[in-house]
């Protein structure tokens, strides 16, 4: 059996980014679902969605891909695949910084 130990944890999710707020958040009651807009979802049967919430949107809790990426290095991702890749980028910084190594 291999042993592995976790030295940090880090959350980009629909509650918020970072730990402490996306689970406060979670006790709180609070839901990441929310309504998508018209033009997103007109043709699909569902309307809800988990999505991250942006700086903008959210002052406390919202993610911002600048502080985890090089602008220059985000104009390079896949357009579709990059808010995935921004988001793992950014949970890993955070359970960086939670480990004291960011």
């Amino acid at each position: 059996m291999r042993r592995i130990v976790v030295t940090g944890m880090g959350a980009v999710s629909p509650l918020g980014c970072g730990t402490e707020i996306a689970w406060q958040r979670l006790l709180a009651g609070w839901s990441g679902l929310r309504r998508l807009p018209d033009a997103i979802v007109e043709t699909l049967p569902a309307k809800v969605a988990g999505i991250v919430p942006s700086k903008a949107e959210d002052a406390e809790g919202g993610f911002d891909p600048d502080a985890v990426i090089a602008p220059k290095d985000q104009r390079k991702m896949d357009p579709v695949r990059a808010g995935r890749g921004r988001g793992g980028a950014g949970a890993g910084r955070l359970a960086a910084a939670e480990r004291g190594r960011a």
